[in-house]
């Protein structure tokens, strides 16, 4: 047997390519063999004349009045002598008309042509004959990036300017041949064409980057602490302007060399190269790290290219504990490079990136810990924790004296407080149940809760916390001080952001009311009020969830809770669950609901058969099952609303997929059973999504009419969930790393969002992170959240509690939201800036902006690639734009900027703000700056030390999705 490829490394994606022997040259095309899952009915492009090549006049003669787009590369790609080494090309497309017999031009910004039609789109597609739902990537790309395959058509408007476009590779490298049309709309909305396709463009692309070696080097930062660092091993190539970092775990082979697997559940991201490794107890870990530029990957340090491939070589982290011994061994004949870290100073450790963190009073901290075998997902610890801090300083765990019993998962209580001299004190902590401890819900950190008096925080006072966790309580005791790891915490006040947003959302998910500071020590809903969330987080999955307090509307009024909402997140009773039931369980008539009448078991049992065998064929579930076991968690979700009556639901369902629903509908025997004369797999699969989801929705205006749902993630389309009332959350964890290009990927999706069904108003609520596949301090959480929003997110739902191991974290994000709080308008009902509006040529010393308009006035985000050098950014307005001035919403300076059209911002070195400089601009912000700048008590972080935290190497390319709209 001998492999000829791996594309069934994805079956339902993969294509039935008998011979691989094809080279497409560009104007014509060839029809590969599908699968007889994909369809064909979408129109192919029209190929180029006989005889015509891509250099070839982009223009046709056309007759008078009428419209065709104009297609380019720019940049990289666009010449066999300029090809792109990654994976993304620039597009510009203008629309040429005929106008009295001659032939003109419109630009992004030029009007429209008198007696010409309007191209509101622009459809790109390819000239291979292959059908556009089939991922356009070469073969071997599909085990590494399936999940980001570009799918062709691409769609996006003339007017939002030079447009980056992924497009993945041809199976044998050849140059990539694609057209553009204009459109009414997308296809997929109802569109209509408007013109014929342009003249062919091509794409050229480099592949050789993907042969470049690296090497992890490796840096002793304490005992078991490294950072680990990618180092470019092979001349000549770019520097890498990404990595992922993996954990590699070793896995059953009979050869002489071990082979290593890794998951990507447990990867990180690092737009700086490196990342700070930290190990609780003694042992050995695998590490590898492969880099990208422009979105194409390089070699894995560890080996192999792919993640569907073994690794062989990783790098061996080797950690003893205080008494030398390790506890594990390396396997023979391993081929990878072996690291001995400082060894432990006691058993076990923190797991501590970052020892410089600040606290502020009613704050939580998160302590973190390891899992030291990663497919342990709930690991034992150690049972006691111990504390020595200042007396004034006042530390309780989550427990009976800080929190409502109804929150007390795993509490943990006060065992013991001794004074240990010089004003010290030191409090052992032990975890909840003795014979397994659990800190936490996956026993990855350990809660504690921080109060002390105003004065202290006065000045930036700093204090030092030891801390220490140990398996016998008398350990507190008997370890010396200088073994224990040690924490520096700046005091900062605790902001009151005024005014607390009512339009905007900002959120926690997967979090409770033990957020912060509450029960008979504190009062969490001031605290959390003041800190400028407005939405009162509840994990809706918990088993006490539905005894909460705050799951009672009556429960939720009074001065505590004037001006807040409430969205709990829920992952169960979801559309999903009812096929998820029946999609991995046989049929059998007693397991139905009783609300099924006899005469109903049948049709039951008929359905839930074909939902089953539809799972059993394409590991899917079906989506258009609606027999007893969808209705019953539909009817829970509506009663529970009705007596809950939340202003939001957030959910968070990823077991419905939009790809494979799409491509597998054909197979469901329940879609074929409600499907319409001539409807076509395609709309049929959109009507059973849209159905589906009406369910939930439609029983809202009656029973719940406050209530939002909004989705985790990207599940289906966008039009789908506006047409079905249900705002979009995209998950941001991995992107939201890369501040230059996280706010082009917001940006798209606020550009590309539908019109929302019913009267609510349209969201955009991106799940953020602070720790969720990758490293991120204070200062880059601010700097992401300021640019989401600059990109025209409405909020924000902040995933998960447990990433607050430092309490700036908490303070950048209400820093971020008193930054918007007096702009609320601008993100509700003006639009983002977009690329044709920010020229290219305008950019000095700019890594990332963003910003909304709201007529004449402009909210704007800006992040230099140098703080110590000047900026300056230059913004397209009206004409007849005159009189504007900018406010430094940061300091409260304000400037003068003169009239349009071109509006150019300048930003002298000491007016550079490290993070980000945040302006207003209209004719009225001078005006207006000293009621819209920061109060004088919010967090503003200071000076990083390391500037990577906040912005990678300068790099020219934006990593985004397929179809991103970026710089």
């Amino acid at each position: 047997v001998r492999d000829l490829g791996s594309s069934m490394a994805h079956p339902r994606r993969a294509l039935a390519l008998v011979s691989a022997a094809m080279v497409l040259h560009p104007g014509t095309s060839a029809r590969l063999p599908l699968s007889p899952h994909i369809p064909r009915n979408r129109p192919l492009p029209t190929p180029l004349p006989s005889g015509a090549t891509p250099e070839m006049s982009k223009t046709r003669i056309l007759g008078d009045g009428a419209s065709e787009v104009v297609l380019s590369i720019v940049g990289p790609g666009e010449s066999r002598s300029n090809p792109t080494l990654g994976t993304y090309v620039t597009l510009n497309v203008t629309t040429a008309c005929s106008v009295g017999g001659a032939s003109k031009v419109r630009g992004a910004t030029s009007a429209a042509f008198a007696g010409c039609p309007d191209v509101p789109w622009v459809r790109v597609d390819r000239v291979d004959g292959v059908a556009d739902t089939t991922p356009f990537v070469r073969i071997a790309d599909e085990a590494a990036s399936f999940e980001n395959a570009p799918v062709f058509p691409f769609w996006f408007k003339p007017q939002w300017g030079l447009t980056k476009m992924g497009f993945g590779g041809s199976v044998d490298n050849q140059p990539i041949a694609v057209v553009a049309s204009g459109w009414t709309a997308p296809e997929d909305q109802g569109g209509t064409r408007l013109t014929a396709n342009s003249s062919v463009a091509t794409i050229y692309y480099d592949v050789t980057y993907e042969s470049a070696n690296f090497t992890l080097s490796v840096e002793d930062l304490g005992p078991g602490t490294v950072r680990l660092t990618v180092v470019p091993a092979t001349p000549g190539m770019p520097t890498p302007d990404q990595s992922r970092f993996d954990r590699f775990v070793l896995s059953p082979s009979d050869g002489p060399t071990p082979e290593f697997t890794t998951s990507y559940f447990y990867h990180e991201e690092s737009a700086s190269l490196s990342i700070v490794v930290a190990l609780q107890q003694p042992g050995i870990v695998y590490y590898g790290a492969t880099p990208s530029f422009q979105g194409r990957e390089g070699g894995c340090t560890a080996g192999g290219v792919y993640d569907g491939r073994p690794s062989l070589h990783p790098l061996a982290l080797v950690l003893a504990g205080p008494d030398g011994a390790v506890n594990d061994t390396i396997p023979a004949g391993f081929a990878g490079t072996v690291h001995k870290m400082v060894p432990l100073r006691t058993p076990h450790q923190f797991c501590i990136l970052n020892p410089k963190i600040t606290l502020f009073a009613g704050g939580k901290l998160y302590l973190p810990l390891c899992r030291p075998d990663p497919k342990n997902e709930i690991p034992r610890q150690p049972g006691f924790v111990s504390v020595i801090a200042p007396s004034w300083l006042s530390i309780y765990p989550l427990g009976n004296a800080t929190a409502d019993p109804a929150y007390q998962d795993y509490p943990a209580t006060m065992n013991a407080t001794t004074a240990v001299g010089g004003g010290l004190v030191r409090t052992t902590f032990a975890a909840g149940n003795a014979r397994n401890p659990r800190w936490s819900t996956y026993n990855n950190f350990v809660p504690l809760y921080f109060d002390f008096a105003p004065e202290h925080a006065r000045g930036g006072q700093t204090v030092t916390l030891s801390v220490l966790i140990h398996a016998e309580m008398e350990d507190g005791g008997r370890v010396a001080a200088p073994l224990w790891q040690s924490l520096q915490c700046t005091l900062a006040p605790t902001p009151t952001v005024t005014p607390l947003p009512t339009r905007l959302v900002t959120s926690f998910t997967w979090a409770s009311q033990n957020l912060l500071l509450g029960g008979e020590r504190g009062n969490f809903l001031q605290t959390y009020r003041q800190l400028g969330f407005n939405t009162v987080p509840l994990v809706g999955s918990s088993g006490k969830a539905g005894t909460a307090p705050s799951m009672f509307p009556g429960n939720r009024t009074g001065a505590d809770w004037d001006g807040l909402l409430f969205g709990p997140e829920m992952s169960g009773f979801v559309p999903s669950t009812g096929s998820d039931f029946v999609g991995h369980h046989r049929p059998n008539a007693s397991l139905l609901p009783p609300t099924v009448p006899p005469s109903g078991v049948d049709s039951e049992l008929q359905q839930w058969a074909r939902a089953y065998a539809y799972t059993n064929a394409t590991a899917g579930l079906d989506i258009a099952y609606r027999g007893a076991f969808f209705r019953q968690a539909a009817d829970t979700f509506c009663n529970l609303a009705a007596a809950s009556r939340p202003n939001w639901v957030f959910f968070d369902d990823e077991r419905w997929q939009w790809d494979g629903w799409l491509e597998t509908v054909g197979r469901s025997a329940n879609a074929a059973a409600q499907a319409a004369p001539g409807e076509s797999p395609e709309m049929l699969a959109r009507r059973m999504v849209t159905e589906a989801l009406g369910v939930y929705t439609g029983c809202l205006p009656a029973r719940s009419p406050k209530t939002t749902v909004g989705w985790y993630g990207d599940p289906f389309p966008d039009e789908l969930l506006a047409a079905s009332g249900v705002s979009e959350q995209p998950s941001e964890y991995g992107p939201q790393h890369y501040l230059q290009t996280f706010p082009g990927r917001v940006r798209n999706s606020k550009l590309r969002q539908g019109v929302m069904a019913g009267s609510k108003p349209r969201h955009l609520l991106p799940w953020l992170t602070a720790c969720t596949y990758g490293q991120m301090e204070a200062p880059l959480l601010l700097a992401s959240t300021l640019h989401m929003f600059g990109a025209g997110a409405t909020g924000f739902s902040f995933f998960i509690d447990s990433c607050m191991d430092d309490g700036a974290k908490f303070l950048a994000l209400a820093t971020a939201i008193q930054y918007v709080a007096s702009f609320e308008d601008h993100f509700l009902d003006g639009a983002p800036l977009v690329p044709a509006a920010v020229p290219a040529t305008g950019l000095t010393n700019v890594r990332a902006w963003s910003g909304v308009v709201l007529g004449g006035s402009t909210w704007l985000v800006v992040t230099t690639s140098d703080p110590g050098t000047a900026a300056s950014i230059t913004l397209v307005v009206a004409a007849n734009a005159t009189g504007y001035s900018a406010c430094d919403l940061t300091t409260g300076a304000t400037s003068t900027i003169g009239s349009g059209p071109l509006l150019r911002v300048e930003l002298t070195p000491s007016q550079v703000n490290p993070v980000a400089t945040v302006l207003h601009i209209a004719t009225d912000a001078a005006d207006l700056c000293h009621s819209h700048q920061l109060p004088p008590n919010t967090w503003v972080p200071p000076m990083p030390q390391n500037q990577g935290q906040i912005s990678a190497a300068v790099s020219t390319f934006d990593d985004e999705l397929p179809g991103r709209i970026v710089l």
